[in-house]
């Protein structure tokens, strides 16, 4: 086939596909980019069917919108959302894409003037759908991520009152949405931290930081403290302005008491470690990581860090002879030490000291508990033991033998024992488990290090003796210590009771206390015990049954009633507001069945939120608001019971319908705003057929006066007379039915209604130079129905054609005189999909103030300036929504306004 123009010439070098068809489909024409795509040439196709190629083309649509485009003289689509592609070409990139197949715009226009042929033109959404589908999931994730995070998450407003907290937030609180929303902030700081949070605050807004951090006291309605690890950042809007504060909060309580009973603990350990005369260091082989006091006696240096300075590792300090440790091993001084241990060898080394003598050591090593790789080294000086060994060496090497084979045993021996000896004291720390033993042959009592911590002294200070436990005592319990002594209780052999006492710091404590007695040999009496610090074991008890009441309470006083039935719907326990609301004495009320007491029809309903009319005995009827969730009980996890709150609504309702009434009004007042202006169009209307009219009465005068008025005459001019007289009544009847309210839903056709909208305002339109094109697609043009009141929709479809109309109106004002036919268009687009009726309307007017796109909607908010109202597009957003459970929304394009209303089939 050949053409005026080759298609080539110009189809060939766009980035898009396209090709040329025929009424039977045929294709003409296959441009480069279809051949890149679908791997087939363009020898290949042409002449050949397109559905001889692509047999899954719906060719019925295909050729409607071809019948269409030719019937418009215009474009018709096919859009990639809901019809996906029209070829079925495999996606560019395929091998990672998240779509197999191309997802395409398609646009088919006329290629000639006599309509002959359609030129299909073929636009890859493939990247856009893709993006789209990453967005929905990326909001997903943080929705998610927002409502399950086990951080507490609270967003404010820039006032610091509560916008909306997370599931976690609301636990650490004890409070629901409701009562936290609106709540300021600063009431759930301690006063201590409240100019600090406040001085926060201040650096985000002033842009000094773009997230604060801080470890703050938080004070919560209930009265619960803690301390919280708070991360603050702002949320700006567009001009960079505050708009949002969001706080994440983790309660770091047990972490700070954790940190501050290590602090203690290590100050604990280094005291003892000064106390030891050896030199005592801490290492993971590389670099020195404590030491105690001997060591920085023996090298002269006040602190660690000192004796870094020095730039000299500790092993420059040995003296280099063989079979002592010298640090020469690539591996490190403490790689010899563990060679020698492997081989079963003492490891020994000399250093000068500050004196300049020589001085030997014994160095030993162990393991530091709980670290990655760190070591505790002590180096003993054993100078003294080695000359007097020298000097007795050769005289009794025999005797020397025993004593150092001995000397092994007893080391390992003291090992043994000072290793069991730091596992019982792990034990007992972990445990919070002191042990004493009183002997009676010297009466003398032997505490362990945990419980010196337990009773807060320290070992260092003061030595624990019996007289102490009398006087840390609390006074009450003194009586009960006596007994747990006395002759009875030495007979029983045991005792195992609970005291409580006063710490020196002032601290109360409360002890599980007990013991084993028995007699040795000689008569005496040894009494071996243990006392378990369980104060935190009773303070949470208190604290769960401090919970439990409150919880009681509020279930007990809620402004709701709140039930907790079986999976049988029987009544475990009830509120005394839940029994007021239905009228209904509690006695009776327990012998009744939950499910029972609602209307037969809405029993299914009874496990979700739902609305319930009760009729109580005097003939009034309640409307609640029934709200139910599941819940499982500790002691039954393998049933589920039921929780339901129920509220009277039946003011609520009521007010709703006085709501839904005035509106209705306001929507007939809207109506009435409208009719000078359609007065002025029938008036308009009423022109032209008037004159008509008046032409024909005249006409009907001078045929009578010059004698040449016929019957058949006559009887034409009556009959066009009547004419114009029976479309004069035809319009002030459709104005008429336009201004009628409605008063019955049902169902109408889309297309119709728009075009009755339209005939009704040709006349306006037409004097403004204005075209307006309303098209179908997805289905037949009167198929496409919406569920509501026809003559509100009319409504709305009026007041977006008279702002466009507008729009267009003083657009063309600020233009050359020239160039104002190249505007005044209207374009009404139907689209039905599987999921929602869309009616789409563009002008090419200019489009919306982008400060005014945001306040479009609302009530009395005009561009206009004096000549608006600011009830149009506010009523036509009540109607939409709240009538026809549709939305509406305002966007410009490149060349003016577009209204979209998209109606879900849900409600259709």
């Amino acid at each position: 086939m050949k053409f005026e123009t080759d298609p080539a010439y110009f189809l060939d070098s766009i980035y898009n596909g396209a090709c040329i068809l025929d009424d039977e489909l045929t294709v003409l024409f296959w441009n480069k980019w279809l051949e890149a795509h679908t791997s087939l040439f363009r020898e290949q196709v042409t002449g050949k069917k397109i559905t001889d190629l692509f047999p899954e083309i719906n060719v019925k649509q295909l050729k409607r919108k071809i019948r269409s485009m030719k019937a418009l003289r215009s474009h018709t689509y096919y859009d990639a959302g809901t019809d996906g592609w029209l070829f079925k070409i495999k996606s560019a990139k395929f091998t990672n894409s998240l779509f197999e197949y191309m997802k395409q715009n398609v646009v088919i226009s006329p290629f000639d003037k006599d309509l002959n042929y359609a030129l299909v033109m073929i636009y890859d959404q493939t990247r856009l759908f893709e993006t789209q589908k990453k967005l929905e999931e990326s909001e997903s994730f943080q929705r998610a991520v927002f409502g399950r995070s086990a951080s507490g998450i609270v967003i404010l407003n820039t006032d610091k009152s509560i916008l909306t907290t997370n599931e976690s937030f609301r636990k650490m609180a004890g409070s629901d949405e409701d009562e936290l929303k609106g709540m300021d902030f600063e009431r759930f700081l301690s006063p201590d931290h409240t100019e600090l949070c406040r001085e926060c605050f201040g650096k985000l807004y002033s842009g000094q930081a773009d997230s604060v951090t801080e470890d703050v006291k938080i004070q919560m309605p209930g009265g619960r403290k803690f301390w919280s690890r708070i991360a603050v950042s702002v949320i700006f809007d567009q001009e960079g302005k505050p708009e949002y504060i969001v706080c994440v909060m983790d309660d770091i309580t047990e972490r700070r008491n954790f940190l501050d009973e290590l602090e203690k603990k290590s100050e604990y350990v280094q005291k003892i470690l000064d106390f030891q005369s050896n030199i005592i260091i801490v290492t993971d082989g590389e670099f020195l990581l404590n030491c105690n006091k001997s060591f920085l006696d023996f090298f002269q240096a006040k602190s660690l860090d000192e004796f870094k300075s020095k730039k000299k590792e500790l092993s420059d300090y040995f003296m280099k002879e063989q079979g002592l440790i010298t640090g020469e091993d690539e591996q490190g001084w403490l790689e010899e030490v563990f060679q020698n241990f492997r081989m079963g060898v003492d490891s020994k080394l000399k250093m000068r000291d500050p004196f300049g003598a020589v001085r030997t050591f014994q160095v030993t090593f162990r393991v530091l508990p709980m670290t990655a790789g760190e070591y505790i080294v002590s180096l003993s000086d054993i100078t003294d033991l080695e000359n007097y060994h020298k000097i007795l060496r050769d005289a009794n090497r025999i005797l020397e033998i025993i004593v150092n084979e001995r000397t092994e045993e007893l080391r390992k021996t003291n090992r043994m024992l000072e290793s069991s000896r730091q596992q019982l004291e792990q034990a007992q720390q972990i445990a919070r488990i002191g042990s004493w033993e009183w002997s009676g042959a010297d009466r003398k009592l032997s505490c362990s290090d945990e419980l010196y911590r337990i009773f807060g002294v320290d070992k260092t200070e003061v030595i624990l003796s019996d007289k102490h436990f009398f006087e840390m005592v609390a006074q009450e319990d003194v009586q009960l210590l006596r007994t747990m002594v006395s002759e009875d209780t030495i007979a029983r052999g045991s005792f195992d009771e609970y005291i409580h006492i006063n710490r020196i710091d002032g601290e109360r404590r409360i002890l599980r206390v007990q013991s084993r007695i028995r007699t040795d040999a000689a008569g005496y009496i040894n009494i071996l015990g243990t006392a378990h610090d369980i104060t935190e074991i009773k303070r949470t008890e208190t604290a769960l049954r401090q919970n439990e009441q409150l919880l009681s309470f509020i279930f007990d006083f809620a402004s709701f009633g709140i039930c907790l039935v079986d999976q049988e719907g029987s009544f475990i326990r009830f509120n005394r507001k839940f029994s007021q609301l239905l009228s209904i004495p509690e006695a009776a009320l327990k012998q009744q069945n939950f499910f029972g007491l609602f209307p037969e029809a809405d029993r299914e309903k009874a496990h979700h939120t739902t609305e319930w009319k009760h009729e109580l005995e005097n003939g009034k009827t309640l409307d609640l608001l029934v709200t139910a969730g599941a819940v499982k009980m500790l002691e039954e996890e393998d049933k589920l019971h039921f929780i339901y709150s129920i509220a009277d609504i039946t003011e609520k309702n009521r007010i709703e319908k006085i709501h839904r009434e005035q509106e209705q009004m306001l929507i007939q007042q809207s109506k009435l705003a409208a009719l000078g202006e359609m007065i002025g169009a029938i008036a308009h209307q009423w022109k032209q057929p008037l004159n008509s009219a008046s032409l024909y009465v005249q006409l009907i005068e001078d045929d009578y006066d010059f004698n040449e008025l016929t019957k058949e005459k006559l009887s034409e001019y009556v009959i066009e007379i009547m004419n114009q007289l029976n479309f004069m009544a035809h319009t002030v009847e459709d104005f008429r039915t336009f201004f009628t309210p409605s008063k019955s839903l049902g169902e109408f056709s889309v297309r119709r209604a728009l075009d009755d909208v339209v005939a009704l305002m040709k006349s306006s339109l037409e004097k403004h130079k204005i075209k307006v094109s309303v098209v179908t697609e997805g289905n037949e043009p009167d198929s496409i129905v919406l569920f509501g009141y026809a003559s509100e929709f009319k409504q709305v479809m009026v007041n977006l054609l008279s702002n466009a109309r507008d729009a267009i109106d003083a657009k063309r004002l600020s233009m050359p005189p020239l160039e104002r036919k190249t505007v005044g268009n209207i374009d009404v687009i139907i689209t039905e999909t599987d999921t929602e009726v869309i009616v789409e309307t563009k002008d090419d007017g200019g489009g919306i103030p982008e400060d005014a796109l945001k306040r479009i909607f609302e009530s009395y908010f005009t561009t206009k300036g004096d000549e608006g109202t600011g009830i149009g597009l506010y009523m036509s957003r009540m109607i939409i929504e709240n009538r026809m459970k549709g939305t509406i929304a305002a966007s410009n394009s490149g060349k003016g306004a577009v209204f979209t209303m998209r109606f879900p089939r849900e409600f259709l």
